[in-house]
């Protein structure tokens, strides 16, 4: 499974910034920004 659903899903709920999203997984914000 690929974790790019998991992580549009987090930001949707509005419980995750960005920013904590990407440091939670170790990412940099860019990176998440383009997997969401």
């Amino acid at each position: 499974m690929s974790i790019d659903p998991l992580l549009q899903l987090l930001r949707r709920s509005g419980r995750f910034s960005e920013a904590e999203l990407a440091e939670r997984l170790s990412l940099s914000e860019d990176e998440v920004r383009e997997r969401i």
